[in-house]
């Protein structure tokens, strides 16, 4: 007997509902995303042009970075699939979320801001293994 084909996920709606919102140090636009009928996310984004190229580029590919890793992480989830806000998108028409909140039943699940940018070196030692760090093997999958 062959799979069932998954149904099609509902879209994401996405209303701008207010302007000039201060998040921070950035003056910003408030989204809200609805999935039938219910909110998903807010989001609060501002113009491109109050960062720096190269701050706009490594937030562009940061975003880009985060978008890929979600669709791998969930596809190791509870098997639940539904449309995301694609940051991404925001970027590619000059726009940068200062701040996000994601919504599960109605309730708040998740919410992240960006606090302040800064250039600065990072530490080798950020990247090592921590001591006393044990490898184990996962239940579900078994070695690697």
């Amino acid at each position: 007997m062959g799979k069932k084909a998954e149904p099609e996920p509902e879209k994401m709606e996405l209303k701008k509902v207010d302007s000039n919102v201060k998040v921070g140090d950035w003056t910003c636009d408030k989204y809200e995303a609805y999935r039938g009928g219910k909110k998903a996310a807010e989001l609060w984004v501002t113009e491109a042009d109050q960062l720096s190229e190269e701050d706009y580029k490594m937030l562009s590919r940061m975003s880009a970075f985060t978008e890929k890793f979600q669709k791998v992480a969930s596809s190791f989830g509870s098997g639940k699939k539904g449309p995301r806000v694609n940051k991404q998108e925001f970027f590619d028409k000059e726009v940068f979320p200062v701040k996000s909140v994601n919504y599960a039943n109605g309730k708040k699940a998740k919410e992240s801001i960006l606090v302040k940018m800064e250039k600065g070196n990072t530490p080798d030692s950020a990247f090592e293994v921590p001591r006393g760090y044990t490898k184990m093997e996962n239940p579900t999958f078994g070695p690697r």
